[in-house]
């Protein structure tokens, strides 16, 4: 394929091996950037076939589940998670998504995500995401003490016999205690 300039003149030459080359390029570029997301996010994730079989397993759903990525990959997902939401009819038949659906396993309660994966219109597997209940129980006991905290501090502004006013950072009144009148 002949490469033009915008004044149209030839510069040089374009070969299908140069364009396979930069869609190799990128392709593997892409695959990089995929697998560090997936590494490092503290999200389980698992992914299986339309056999039910599973073809990945991030670090985070393995320490999770007590899973070993040498001997697991390739097993049928039902062999060590019968209840699994990857291999529901919603998900790998209907191709629907399954969200926040809490499951137990070997004393970890946690709440899992699926979704179909598909290949053109065809559903060729499923990945869930799974995250342990017990995380969502420490940010809701921490946004408990904090409305705690709130509660306790708006009691001492009121009975305060002093007038105080509140500004957030750009000086707009956020409170004002009832002695300001």
């Amino acid at each position: 394929l002949p490469v033009l300039d915008t004044e149209g003149e030839l510069v040089g030459m374009l070969t299908k091996s140069d364009i396979i080359r930069g869609f190799k390029a990128q392709s593997i570029r892409a695959t990089q950037q995929l697998s560090a997301v997936l590494e490092s996010t503290p999200s389980g994730i698992i992914s299986i076939d339309k056999n039910h079989r599973i073809v990945f397993i991030n670090p985070a759903a393995q320490k999770m589940l007590k899973f070993d990525p040498e001997k697991d990959i390739g097993r049928p997902i039902e062999e060590l998670i019968p209840e699994s939401v990857l291999i529901q009819d919603e998900v790998l038949i209907h191709g629907q998504r399954i969200r926040n659906r809490k499951h137990m396993r070997d004393g970890l309660s946690y709440v899992a995500n699926a979704a179909p994966i598909f290949d053109g219109t065809e559903i060729v597997g499923a990945v869930a995401s799974i995250q342990p209940i017990s995380e969502y129980e420490s940010m809701a006991d921490e946004l408990n003490l904090v409305k705690q905290l709130n509660s306790e501090l708006d009691v001492v502004i009121e009975s305060s016999y002093d007038g105080i006013f509140v500004t957030d950072g750009e000086g707009k009144l956020v409170q004002l205690n009832a002695a300001c009148g």
